[in-house]
């Protein structure tokens, strides 16, 4: 559809469109604070690395192996392996992907860290959960072999413990702001053009056979034999 056609309804029609926008936008609003509290729980570990081997990578190629080395313990944290220990460990109500869409891992650049955060309803188990999550992936890293390439052997040490959270996250108004007003007044929009190719198409519809002239809105013709 052309573009001056999405114009001229809203120009037309723009109540709708903003009559709408509003609606979803408050729909939106009104879904979010029917959630629940969510609490996150955060800590951090540290990667230490002790020389094993005669290898001596030099110092520009030592540093990019410790980093990739750090970033695949942070993938670890997040694997079944580590998560499915920690759900037996707690005997949580979580399936392995339950788990896993609560988890986030990451390593912050050019760092041997890894940041664990939990996201959950109950602040005491977030807590408990980024704990335990640390512990299995220290005991996991206490156990792998030193590293080829690099010839040092990796240590884990949690550097910051996962508090219980004092309350719970802000609500984010963001997505109900931006997602009811675009979403809305996309719908508001959709439905203007539609009303305004039913009014053309009535404006320019044939006349009906059998319907009087004065009734088409034409003049009536005298009739030059009366």
């Amino acid at each position: 559809m052309p573009k001056h056609d999405y114009l001229r309804a809203l120009k037309v029609y723009w109540p709708i469109v903003l009559v709408t926008a509003v609606l979803t936008t408050g729909l939106l609003f009104a879904v979010e604070l029917r959630e629940p509290d969510v609490f996150k729980a955060r800590t951090s570990l540290t990667a230490t690395f002790t020389k094993s081997t005669t290898l001596s990578p030099t110092a520009p190629l030592a540093l990019r192996l410790k980093q990739r080395q750090t970033k695949t313990f942070c993938g670890k944290a997040m694997s079944l392996q580590i998560l499915g220990k920690v759900i037996e460990s707690l005997d949580l109500p979580y399936s392995y992907p339950e788990l896993l869409s609560r988890v986030q891992a990451w390593s912050p650049v050019d760092s041997y860290r890894i940041e664990v955060v939990v996201t959950d309803t109950d602040a005491e188990r977030a807590s408990d959960i980024a704990n335990t999550i640390a512990e299995e992936l220290v005991r996991y890293v206490a156990y792998q072999v030193p590293d080829k390439e690099l010839g040092a052997t990796a240590r884990l040490t949690q550097t910051d413990v996962g508090w219980t959270p004092s309350g719970p996250e802000p609500v984010s108004w963001a997505t109900p702001l931006f997602g009811g007003s675009l979403g809305g007044g996309a719908l508001g929009l959709g439905l203007a053009v539609v009303l305004m190719a039913r009014a053309d198409r009535r404006r320019t519809r044939p006349d009906e056979p059998g319907q009087p002239p004065a009734a088409r809105g034409v003049a009536r013709v005298p009739d030059p034999g009366r």
